[in-house]
């Protein structure tokens, strides 16, 4: 790093010699050369380059002003595409969207898990949007839990599981849950092997608070994650 100070600080000395022309234009050659320095250094240093390359070759403030604009936002489009690289290698989390009268956010992960009975009798499978034996939580936090004669992930897609609905938007709000008798459709559609997660579109329902009130849900979707590649 210190080489690369001084191998910038001396290419400015010497490119300066060539920034003006006799007839007090700019010389081409140093944009270019400040181009060239630009995409060759580290994003962090951008700024502070274009800045020591322009003052050494006497640039207007405008010019300068301009030069040092056009290295910002290299540097946020750098830095964006670095985001979004990195975004694309982290693993699914999953998530869990209601529609209320009231807005509901998504949730911020989603796993689901096949719960198996045995003895032939059907299991479960339970979708969460935190883990249940975990006693803190994000919210909203949201739980499906419904019988199934599914006996992996791949074999749920392209059916439908009569679920019941938890609901608790905060931790100062009562927690909505269907009501008895009644269930919620859970139509699980796409199944993506790679990622190990399932889509599923849910059904209106209305669901009764713990302080007696309705609770009015439109529909939503899920993309939930395999627990344990199931």
């Amino acid at each position: 790093m210190a080489f690369y100070r001084v191998f910038c600080s001396d290419f400015a000395t010497k490119i300066a010699t060539l920034s003006v022309l006799p007839n007090g234009r700019m010389n081409l050659f140093f944009f270019s050369a400040v181009k060239m320095m630009i995409q060759l250094s580290p994003p962090g240093h951008w700024l502070g380059l274009t800045f020591l390359l322009l003052c050494a070759a006497g640039c207007s403030k405008a010019e300068m002003k301009q030069a040092i604009e056009d290295a910002k936002t290299k540097t946020q489009e750098i830095a964006q595409s670095t985001v979004e690289a990195v975004e694309e290698h982290l693993p699914p989390s999953g998530e869990i969207t209601l529609r209320g009268a009231t807005p509901i956010d998504p949730t911020s992960t989603a796993t689901l898990e096949l719960l198996p009975i045995g003895d032939g009798r059907p299991g479960f499978v339970q979708i969460a949007s935190y883990d249940p034996t975990d006693s803190s939580k994000a919210y909203p936090a949201i739980l499906l839990h419904g019988a199934t004669t599914a006996s992996s992930v791949s074999s749920l897609a392209g059916t439908t599981v009569a679920c019941d609905v938890y609901l608790q938007v905060s931790s100062t709000t009562p927690i909505a849950m269907t009501a008895p008798g009644k269930l919620a459709n859970v139509s699980f559609t796409a199944l993506d092997p790679t990622d190990q997660t399932i889509k599923a579109n849910i059904e209106a329902i209305e669901l009764v608070g713990s302080d007696g009130k309705p609770v009015s849900i439109s529909g939503g979707e899920l993309v939930a994650v395999a627990k344990g590649g199931q």
